[in-house]
């Protein structure tokens, strides 16, 4: 895949921040899957699910969060440990968060 934005995490989690509907609309416009071409770090990756479960203001449920990362950012990674994920996924115990910790 070829992308010429890189984004940063702020704009993955204004995407979701309901207290500013200017930043959230911004936001939500930028991480849009059908827009430009874009791509996340697994960095990015790992901050988002460390801020978007227990941080928010209202905390993502882990369901939404794991397909929110199937859907949107899973697709638009650079350098996922891929043989890694997929061995997660197919567990249907797997913790919400484990692509995070089976990646490390």
């Amino acid at each position: 895949m070829s992308a010429e934005v890189l984004l940063d995490t702020n704009i993955l989690v204004y995407a979701f921040d309901h207290r500013d509907p200017r930043k959230r609309g911004i936001a939500s416009s930028l991480a849009d899957p059908r827009s430009d071409p874009w791509v996340v770090s697994w960095q990015v990756i790992q901050e988002f699910c460390s801020a978007a479960l227990p941080r928010f203001k209202i905390p993502m449920p882990p369901g939404d969060l794991n397909e929110y990362l199937d859907l949107v950012l899973l697709p638009v990674a650079g350098s996922i440990p891929r043989a890694k994920y997929s061995a997660r996924r197919s567990r249907s115990t797997a913790a919400p968060n484990a692509a995070i910790s089976t990646a490390s």
